[in-house]
């Protein structure tokens, strides 16, 4: 859906929770009446995904790379499933504090970090890495 997810919204007369949060959308669907309704997912699955391999995140810190469609989808679900301390990084400084006020969650961070993970499409392309210490603000 690259880089659809928050070009559709305004085709969309109705958006989830999640994806009115987070300002993106991961699927579409017609309505019987005929309007668009958006709903936003790839958060919803990565949480999931965390919960079936025992991985807590209530409580935890969790830092978000790429605040892109997929990237503040995970982020929005997050948050809602109680995420003790949350970090944005973008390479685009400049798309991190929307999300973050959205979120609630923007303030600086240096801390070692309980999950990891880069929500970039520099991912598609080969390994991704991050350190312990990044100086992350939003």
């Amino acid at each position: 859906t690259i880089p659809h997810k928050a070009a559709v919204l305004p085709l969309l007369q109705r958006v989830d929770r999640l994806g009115q949060v987070a300002q993106a959308v991961n699927a579409v669907r017609r309505n019987a009446d005929g309007t668009l309704e958006g709903g936003l997912f790839d958060g919803i699955g990565f949480v999931n995904s965390l919960a079936a391999w025992g991985v807590p995140v209530a409580g935890r810190r969790a830092l978000v790379v790429g605040v892109g469609g997929a990237g503040m989808a995970i982020a929005t679900s997050l948050a809602e499933r109680g995420v003790g301390h949350l970090a944005l990084f973008d390479r685009d400084p400049s798309r991190v504090p929307p999300i973050a006020g959205r979120l609630r969650a923007g303030r600086q961070a240096d801390v070692a970090w309980d999950v990891k993970l880069t929500a970039t499409s520099v991912a598609l392309f080969g390994p991704l890495f991050v350190t312990d210490k990044m100086n992350v603000t939003g």
